[in-house]
């Protein structure tokens, strides 16, 4: 019983040390193992690295020193049209010139024309009317006067038909008679025949249709 006893307050004094002592272990590890900590970046989206690598080269461009070269450029030489003026004026002058001589003749050639149409053109000196308007039978006017190298004209009126006829007694020596006259008849109103008198004197004539009326006529050239 007294071994009994002494091993129990061998144990006893044992975890009273064990429980006094706290540095005490009672296993000593045979090997220390450590495990390294390795740090994550979080992912960036690829626009926002995008963004991030043109503004730090932006950055970087404008901390660049900036060299600036002024470059001179020599003005052109003025130029002078006058010359040029001048020259283009003496060919406008030309045509000019030339339109009016062109107008010049041909206003020219116009009055000759004119002139020859107007010499060519009996010179109408007085206008008889066939019948009255009131419907008699006469020649309106009855005897007119007229100069040498003139003519008369005689328009159907009224009263028709009518014709001109000129008595071989009653006109200037040797002027011919049938020459002068209009034997056709006049049918239609307005219808017109002309005769021009070329030597002086009195010529007489007559409407044939109405000679029993005393339509008749005289016409003096002086």
């Amino acid at each position: 019983m007294a071994v009994i006893a002494g091993v129990c307050g061998v144990v006893a004094v044992g975890s009273i040390a064990s429980l006094v002592s706290p540095t005490t272990t009672l296993y000593a590890p045979a090997a220390t193992a450590v495990r390294p900590m390795t740090q994550v970046a979080a992912p960036v989206p690829v626009s926002r690295m995008a963004a991030q690598r043109q503004a730090a080269y932006v950055e970087a461009a404008q901390a660049q020193p900036v060299e600036e070269t002024i470059i001179y450029q020599a003005a052109a030489p003025a130029q002078s049209w006058a010359p040029l003026a001048g020259l283009l004026a003496i060919p406008a002058a030309v045509v000019a010139f030339l339109l009016n001589r062109s107008n010049q003749a041909k206003t020219a050639a116009a009055g000759v024309g004119a002139a020859a149409l107007l010499s060519a053109t009996p010179a109408l000196a007085a206008d008889v009317k066939l019948g009255g308007d009131s419907g008699q039978l006469a020649f309106v006017p009855s005897s007119v006067t007229i100069s040498a190298g003139e003519s008369v004209t005689w328009t159907n009126n009224a009263g028709f038909p009518h014709n001109i006829v000129f008595d071989e007694d009653e006109i200037p020596e040797g002027v011919n008679a049938a020459a002068l006259s209009h034997e056709d008849y006049l049918n239609a109103k307005g219808d017109q025949v002309s005769t021009t008198f070329n030597t002086p004197g009195e010529y007489s004539y007559y409407c044939e249709p109405h000679q029993g009326a005393g339509m008749q006529g005289k016409v003096i050239v002086n």
